[in-house]
């Protein structure tokens, strides 16, 4: 899949390219989404997209583990 796909207007990543790019595991990105934090996705075949425009709030999550230790549950408390 490429990097990016634009389906009716809206840029999309899929959640393992935004997970690479975040140095953060699938697992959690799909968590982190499941509990409705990063709004609404598409299913492109079997791959769920994210819109461009929550890639922010992956980055936010990201620096809440990485540079202040924070766990997963505590970033997106933060988060939310």
């Amino acid at each position: 899949m490429r990097a990016s796909i634009r389906i009716e207007g809206e840029v999309y990543v899929s959640i393992e390219e935004a997970a690479r790019c975040y140095a953060i595991t699938v697992e959690e990105l799909i968590e982190v989404h499941e509990l409705g934090l990063l709004g609404p996705s598409r299913v492109h075949e079997t791959t769920t997209l994210l819109r461009i425009e929550v890639l922010d709030r992956v980055a936010r999550l990201r620096r809440l583990t990485r540079d202040f230790g924070l766990d997963l549950t505590a970033a997106v408390l933060l988060l939310d």
